[in-house]
């Protein structure tokens, strides 16, 4: 039976997973970024500056990558909601 604990435990581990999942991402493309060069912060200027390629293009793609997924997953439960599966 889901009681409210439970299924607090199981937010808040799927939330962690997210936000593991996304920090890994940053790191992941074709140009080597260490973890440290990853929170250091924001960039201006494009070029040798490993912070805007990663708050101008990765960043966008994860965040935009999440939405998608929780929209997905939105759809999914109203399809299992009006098919009463």
């Amino acid at each position: 039976m889901l009681t409210v604990k439970n299924l607090m435990t199981k937010v808040i581990i799927c939330v962690l997973v997210l936000l593991i999942v996304c920090s890994v991402s940053t790191l992941l493309g074709t140009e080597k970024i260490s973890i440290a060069e990853v929170f250091k912060g924001p960039g201006d200027a494009p070029g040798d500056n490993i912070h805007y390629e990663i708050f101008m293009y990765r960043l966008k793609r994860i965040i935009v990558a999440a939405l998608v997924g929780a929209g997905l997953a939105g759809a999914g439960v109203i399809f299992q909601v009006l098919l009463r599966n």
